[in-house]
């Protein structure tokens, strides 16, 4: 569908020309790899005042990412002298031109997960930080909206898991909010990944069920559980299993998606969580009863909500080690699996025939280097440290470090359409709508490890680290890029994020920000 769009300098006067199509809330709704985000953009002058654009793509997702690429390429300019200009001074100019793009993503899948068990994000904050993930071309925002801490979302058929797992009424998301939320998202070219993480994680659902929990707060923590607190489903339990299906059934079938997460991380491969389920004598029992392992039953459980999910016709999203340490025949050609643990984890899900998501706690985690939660850990610090920075490295090592590109290097070039693309996670113990926008959107500049890059005569790039996996994913590994190349841009987007209310951290001081290239350190002699 062509859009020429004419863009004085000191306007913007549209010229739409509309086809016929599908709108973008039912593009949203075709499979992941089938939707079409190509576009292509032509800027040409024709005076010294103004340039005409047209804008051409065959879907409405890829007339947005069109446009959302105009917003990239236009600038505002204040004339006269630092500190002098006044808003009758400002002008509209784009930044390159005559231009030619022609542009698609190089991976469907390109994310941002947020917690909001840990610490309860209010729908308004979800909200802004969809936008800027629409400006950035994000596509997926995984919601891991339940966790041990607490059960935020209602559910009419079991009103008592928020009324007493949320943290307070106010502090809840109705069915309706969500679908609502997901209507809004999806007209931003965004898809909305619930997460119902089962069977593990899951201690808060014993507030109001207390009989399908083993080890409910039992203690000390440490023995039973990852983190506070303990607890986890009493997967042989029929009526454990029974809850989970009608939550999965309910949701599954009132909230619009292709894609649906049941979890499935830290289960009984963990020595704590299988000594948990050992100590347990009503699970004891009901093994014994039916005569099955544990790996049997967490199999029989996996597979049973498993067939919920794929009833409502969306595919099921697990994290790796469902696949991986808990080897539960889960279909190859109907099963999604995230990897978080680490990088190397890549080939092993790939050698087994499954589609992947990279977001591997080893470059993806951005509460990682934060320090210690926990009490009574002096001088503790995460247990992913270091904070993770997005570096981009020359071609010798950019298999490795590339975000876009991280996880093709553990596989075979067979093997890398298995490969959909990957995330940025933020897990909420320490974060809420207070300091979201300035973890999500923040780059440290790890001068040691930048200065080491260049010392070795590397070029490198550090950028706000969602913004990293956003343009990583969608561009590919194709091109690699100079911190001097890329500041400026990247300088431009932040100040763009900040002008719609993102408080995104500044990378470096405005004066550098006014000054490309002027706080570069001067390059190495080889």
């Amino acid at each position: 569908m062509p859009v020429p769009i004419y863009y004085p300098q000191t306007s913007y006067p549209q010229k739409h020309i509309a086809t016929n199509g599908p709108s973008i809330l039912a593009e949203m709704q075709l499979p992941l790899k089938s939707r079409v985000e190509s576009y292509e953009i032509k800027i040409e002058a024709t005076d010294s005042r103004q340039c005409s654009a047209l804008l051409s793509a065959s879907s409405a997702l890829g007339v947005l990412r069109g446009l959302q690429t105009f917003t990239t390429d236009q600038k505002l300019v204040k004339q006269g002298h630092m500190g002098s200009a006044q808003p009758e001074d400002q002008i509209i100019r784009f930044i390159h031109g005559p231009l030619s793009i022609k542009d698609q993503p190089a991976f469907p899948y390109r994310g941002f997960l947020l917690d909001t068990s840990r610490n309860y994000y209010p729908i308004e904050d979800i909200k802004r930080t969809i936008r800027a993930m629409s400006w950035v071309k994000l596509n997926v925002f995984h919601w891991h909206i339940v966790d041990s801490q607490s059960w935020p979302i209602q559910i009419p058929s079991h009103p008592q898991l928020s009324q007493m797992g949320a943290y307070s009424q106010e502090e809840t998301y109705s069915v309706e909010e969500i679908i609502e939320l997901t209507r809004f998202a999806n007209s931003r070219g965004i898809e909305i990944l619930l997460e119902i993480d089962t069977p593990g994680h899951t201690a808060i659902i014993g507030e109001a069920y207390p009989d399908l929990i083993a080890c409910k707060n039992k203690a000390p923590w440490i023995n039973y559980a990852a983190e506070p607190p303990a607890g986890q489903l009493r997967l042989a339990d029929d009526r454990a299993i029974t809850l989970i299906n009608e939550i999965f059934e309910y949701l599954t079938t009132q909230i619009p998606g292709t894609l649906f997460s049941s979890g499935g991380d830290e289960v009984i491969h963990l020595p704590q969580n299988k000594k948990c389920y050992q100590e347990d004598e009503p699970t004891q029992a009901s093994l014994q009863e039916k005569g099955q392992t544990l790996s049997e039953a967490l199999s029989s459980f996996v597979l049973k909500t498993h067939q919920t999910i794929s009833r409502s016709g969306k595919v099921p999203v697990v994290w790796e080690e469902m696949v991986l340490d808990e080897e539960v025949p889960l279909p190859v050609d109907n099963t999604l699996v995230t990897v978080w643990r680490n990088s190397s984890m890549v080939s092993r899900v790939v050698e087994k025939g499954y589609s992947m998501i990279h977001g591997a706690s080893d470059y993806s985690y951005l509460d990682c280097g934060l320090g210690a939660w926990l009490g009574n850990f002096i001088n503790g610090t995460s247990w992913c440290d270091p904070f993770k920075v997005c570096i981009l490295i020359n071609p010798h090592f950019f298999l490795r470090f590339s975000l876009s590109n991280l996880a093709c290097y553990y596989v075979a070039t067979s093997q890398r359409k298995q490969i959909l693309g990957g995330q940025t996670l933020l897990w909420s113990e320490q974060t809420d709508e207070h300091n979201m926008d300035s973890i999500i959107w923040y780059d440290r500049l790890l001068r040691s490890v930048l200065n080491k890059l260049l010392t070795v005569g590397f070029p490198s790039l550090h950028r706000p680290r969602a913004l990293s996996t956003a343009e990583l994913y969608w561009t590919g590994t194709e091109r690699v890029r100079s911190v001097t190349e890329a500041l400026p841009r990247i300088h431009d987007m932040r100040y763009r994020l900040v002008q719609r209310s993102i408080r995104a951290t500044p990378l470096q001081p405005h004066w550098c920000a006014l000054r490309a290239g002027q706080c570069d350190l001067p390059p190495t002699s080889s």
